[in-house]
């Protein structure tokens, strides 16, 4: 029983890097496209303006 949940947890793990993997290579492709690194930002204004 203990060598099934072991076995499991590291079928788990494996998949988990692998989509991780795929992901940071998928984005790297992107940024080399783009020609520069891609960032996400946040714009927050501390203010309303009235136009």
């Amino acid at each position: 029983m203990l060598k099934r949940i072991v076995i499991g947890t590291c079928v788990v793990t494996a998949g988990m890097m692998t989509l991780f993997g795929v992901y940071t290579a998928i984005e790297k492709h992107r940024e080399k496209i783009m020609g520069g690194r891609l960032m996400k930002v946040q714009y927050r204004f501390t203010q309303e303006y009235n136009d």
